[in-house]
């Protein structure tokens, strides 16, 4: 089967319900990549469609068997399942027992976790996926260490076309301080306790902390405004929609991703997308998007210090910034642009589907049944943006 006209069914963990809920390690894809990958699959041709796997009723995985019922009703006969978390994975596969076809599985970095089942379920996930795409080399030394058979490492892929676009130069600072944003919202693990001490050391800088944080960790933000005496130069809108996020990149001169997790990675990607310098925590998932002391500085993590040292050279040098920010646009364009990513998970697929599990003897999907709220979309070579029904 050709590459460019395998069927895909992409699988997300939907986002969690309300404001203030903060998904699992394991059940958080980059927010721009659902909707992006399908978007890239429609517009070379590819039968595609998104389904989003219902949020977890108990524990993370305690589902699954229930989940991947529906999800097997919802898959073509001879396609190729790409799955972009862990939760989803583990649904995938299951769905695969009852309907074959082949199973990719993205592997970003993940943090280490002490509870033995997340564990066993993420070697597990490794080990049966039919493929691991991986955003970087770090991911994909883990996945290879735990026993995944067959690992590529793949970009995750941007709409640079939309998005450096609509991108502005930042406005000069006429005498104020830097204006800051972090998009990754306020968190338990220091993160963003770290850019508030450092925020201190920065004459005049005004912050915007944009995201989802638990009721609990928004009420402990606050102590920590007043008590660092930054809270006249702070605010904190928590979760925004992404045009607002994106206004708020082009209203600020510097990202700053203190924190490791999915959702800074995205929030680089899309900052160097708009041109903007990004200060991040050194961490795998950010190293691997930046390259540091050219779109941006990386940091040691939980080091006040250092962070308010890196923001001061940047307010210093408005030269510095455009050059870092330009060099950053440039580097998504080269590295991320769908064109380029596509082409090589259009490898993966064809590899996989060429490959791909039978269909169960006739009659064993009678048993499934769709269990919970799924969000599906089905695309046949539209080019539009997909839309989601709930089935």
């Amino acid at each position: 089967m050709d590459g460019a006209t395998v069927p895909v069914t992409v699988v997300a963990s939907a986002a969690p319900a309300g404001e203030h809920a903060v998904p699992e390690p394991d059940w958080a894809p980059p927010a721009h990549l659902p909707d992006g990958l399908v978007a890239a699959l429609l517009s070379a041709g590819h039968d595609a469609r998104l389904v989003l796997v219902p949020p977890p009723s108990g524990s993370l995985y305690a589902d699954v068997a229930e989940r991947a019922a529906g999800l097997a009703e919802l898959l073509p006969n001879g396609g190729v399942v790409h799955a972009l978390d862990p939760r989803a994975s583990a649904v995938a596969l299951a769905a695969r027992r009852l309907v074959g076809g082949a199973v990719v599985t993205r592997w970003g970095a993940l943090p280490a976790t002490d509870d033995p089942a997340v564990r066993a379920t993420r070697t597990a996930v490794l080990r049966a996926a039919d493929a691991v795409v991986c955003p970087g080399e770090q991911p994909a030394r883990t996945a290879r260490s735990r026993g995944a058979a067959v690992v590529s490492v793949v970009p995750d892929g941007v709409d640079t076309a939309t998005l450096v676009a609509g991108s502005a130069p930042a406005a000069p600072l006429e005498g104020a301080g830097l204006r800051l944003v972090s998009l990754s919202g306020p968190d338990a693990d220091g993160g963003t306790a770290t850019l508030v001490a450092a925020l201190r050391s920065v004459p005049g800088a005004r912050l915007v902390v944009a995201g989802r944080g638990s009721a609990g960790v928004r009420r402990r933000l606050t102590g920590w405004l007043e008590r660092a005496g930054v809270a006249d130069r702070v605010e904190v809108r928590g979760l925004v929609p992404r045009a607002e996020a994106l206004a708020l990149l082009d209203a600020a001169d510097v990202l700053v991703a203190p924190r490791a997790g999915a959702t800074s990675a995205a929030a680089a990607l899309e900052a160097m997308c708009r041109a903007r310098v990004v200060v991040g925590a050194d961490v795998p998932v950010l190293a691997e998007v930046m390259a540091d002391r050219s779109t941006g500085l990386l940091v040691p993590p939980r080091d006040p210090a250092a962070l308010s040292k890196a923001l001061q050279s940047l307010q210093e040098n408005p030269f510095r910034r455009e050059a870092w920010g330009l060099a950053g646009q440039d580097r998504v364009v080269a590295v991320h642009d769908w064109r380029v990513v596509l082409p090589r998970l259009q490898g993966v697929y064809r590899a996989v589907a060429a490959e791909r599990r039978p269909a169960p003897v006739a009659g064993s999907q009678g048993q499934c049944s769709t269990g919970g709220r799924w969000s599906s979309s089905r695309h046949r070579s539209s080019p539009a943006r997909p839309r989601r029904h709930v089935t």
